[in-house]
């Protein structure tokens, strides 16, 4: 009997976490399990990649902020493929946007700045914590007192569904359903 990867619509109830578990048990010697790791990490993608772009765009010029983003997803993937153990897929994807445009930093021909671009501040490692906050910020910034915590409490600590519905008493299909409408709201606020 052939096997079939895992359809979108299955995989689209499942939180980040979760993905990552399906995308890492899926991996196997059949077609359809590597298919449906692709899917999973596709998903997870997709779901985060304006936040993984704002913590890029903070310290990257616009023209090469794709390729640090695609950098970023390569690591992701192959850290989800390699099968290494990933409690928080969100903080691992930030702090991999932090590294990678570090790497493009670190990377790029040294050149004499003029007065006018000279910041000493910009180099420090000490503040990317602080601009990760900041655009995390300002990603959340449209949304009303509860959806960000919502959000806050899902995405970026990671916790499930359940989790959240049972601190902000209610179920976890509402909560489902605020995170579905809070990312709405964040991506039509997106420049």
């Amino acid at each position: 009997m052939p096997l079939h990867p895992a359809r979108f619509d299955d995989l689209a109830l499942r939180d980040d976490l979760a993905l990552v578990h399906v995308a890492q048990s899926s991996l196997g010697e059949h077609d359809a399990g590597r298919e449906t790791a692709k899917r999973c990490v596709g998903l997870v993608v997709l779901r985060n990649r304006d936040l993984v772009r704002s913590v890029i765009a903070a310290k990257v010029p616009p023209g090469a902020i794709d390729d640090v983003e695609a950098d970023v997803w390569l690591r992701f993937s192959r850290k989800v493929y390699s099968g290494d153990e990933i409690t928080n897929p969100v903080g691992l994807l930030l702090r991999m946007a932090v590294f990678c445009r570090a790497d493009f930093h670190a990377n790029r021909p040294a050149a004499e700045p003029t007065l006018g671009e000279w910041d000493d501040a910009s180099d420090d490692p000490a503040l990317d914590d602080i601009v990760v906050t900041a655009a995390v910020a300002d990603l959340l910034a449209p949304l009303a007192d509860r959806q960000r915590d919502v959000v806050w409490q899902r995405i970026i600590e990671g916790r499930s569904s359940a989790e959240v519905a049972a601190m902000m008493n209610t179920t976890a299909g509402n909560i489902d359903v605020i995170v579905h409408r809070a990312l709405a709201t964040m991506r039509e606020a997106q420049p």
